[in-house]
């Protein structure tokens, strides 16, 4: 059986490091390891994904080992990162509902094809997937499975909803692939064939890789 190894986005890219364009006060330099994520830092050094980016004149969130960072000091509330537009306008949003809106758009893009690294219709790679649905209803997420399984709460498989993010373990026990539970047993996620709807139990793949779900409203 193909191992689906390029599900999710582990390789970085260099990035011009000015900062002091960015008029942003900074603490100091950091060199990216391996393992290191711009989300991983964010959550670390409590700013924002934007922040470090904007102050390292950052196209993308990716980030290569032994690149030095400015991390800035300027603390921003993540808590406000997963809020919906509507939230911050004191409009009350019912988790339900948002869930139902985010597997209602994620269905729009069956059939869009795979593409690693991918963030867009022209081609998506399985976190790549979620962050662009997320991001569609104001959730910023990170490009990385693994990450995106830190967020929010655990749920159990019995009390999943649409929406609910649902991870798996592809070519590793690590977890490898993430996709939007859509109700009734199915998810849809970015795969080899493509952004496709499978069932969550399917005997032969994904029930047996089933790794767990998270919550994120």
């Amino acid at each position: 059986m193909k191992k689906w190894s390029k599900y999710c986005l582990t390789a970085t890219l260099a990035g011009a490091l000015s900062l002091a364009a960015a008029g942003v006060a900074l603490a100091q330099p950091y060199e990216v390891k391996k393992g290191d994520t711009l989300w991983a830092l964010s959550r670390r050094y409590g700013v924002t994904v934007e922040q470090i980016k904007a102050a390292n004149n950052l196209d993308s969130s990716l980030i290569y080992i032994g690149q030095i960072l400015e991390i800035p000091t300027n603390k921003t509330s993540l808590a406000s990162r997963y809020e919906a537009p509507t939230a911050s306008r004191g409009i009350s949003i019912d988790p339900s509902t948002l869930g139902a809106r985010i597997a209602a758009i994620a269905r729009q893009y069956v059939g869009s094809p795979y593409r690693w690294g991918g963030t867009s219709p022209k081609g998506f790679d399985c976190s790549g997937f979620t962050l662009y649905v997320f991001q569609r209803v104001g959730i910023n997420l990170p490009h990385s499975a693994s990450d995106q399984a830190s967020l929010g709460v655990h749920i159990d498989k019995g009390d999943l909803q649409p929406g609910d993010l649902v991870f798996f373990h592809t070519y590793s026990q690590d977890i490898s692939h993430v996709g939007i539970y859509l109700g009734n047993g199915k998810f849809i996620s970015a795969t080899n064939r493509g952004v496709a709807i499978d069932s969550i139990d399917d005997p032969y793949y994904w029930g047996p890789r089933y790794v767990g779900a998270r919550r994120v409203r």
